[in-house]
């Protein structure tokens, strides 16, 4: 299971899961899916998380625990 961790402008932010992880990006991205999130194309989900986490964040597909103040 992935863990998005946030580090500089993100520092303390933590998602242990991609659907935390989707509807955080939505928001911030201001996307308001008309229906259900789990209704998403799949390659839209996929390319969204990619990009939104690619700046400051940290993915870890270890599945461990991470303390925040590590980052």
């Amino acid at each position: 299971m992935p863990v998005y961790i946030g580090i500089r402008s993100n520092r303390g932010k933590m998602f242990y899961d991609d659907d935390a992880a989707l509807e955080y990006a939505l928001s911030e991205c201001n996307i308001e899916p008309a229906e259900d999130i789990g209704l998403l194309d799949q390659k839209f989900v996929e390319m969204l998380l990619e990009w939104f986490y690619s700046h400051d964040w940290i993915r870890s597909d270890s599945g461990g625990h991470y303390d925040s103040v590590d980052f």
